[in-house]
């Protein structure tokens, strides 16, 4: 079994319903942030609260699989 990307917005907005409908409203949320601002869940899953912040800068740091700094 080969896992393939969410291609379309169909695709994601039928994933966030569906995480939404379990009760995963956190899960669902981190999804969401995960697909617009493109990080990998290793990056999402170490971002704090006052990363996201909207007042402030977010700097996330060093990316986990290729070491880019975001």
């Amino acid at each position: 079994m080969e896992a393939e990307p969410l291609r379309n917005l169909s695709d994601i907005n039928l994933m966030h319903r569906v995480l939404t409908k379990w009760g995963n409203v956190r899960e669902a949320e981190c999804f969401i942030i995960g697909c617009n601002f493109a990080l990998r869940v290793g990056d999402l899953l170490k971002t704090t609260v006052e990363q996201s912040k909207f007042d402030s800068l977010t700097v996330i740091g060093n990316e986990q699989k290729t070491g880019k700094f975001e």
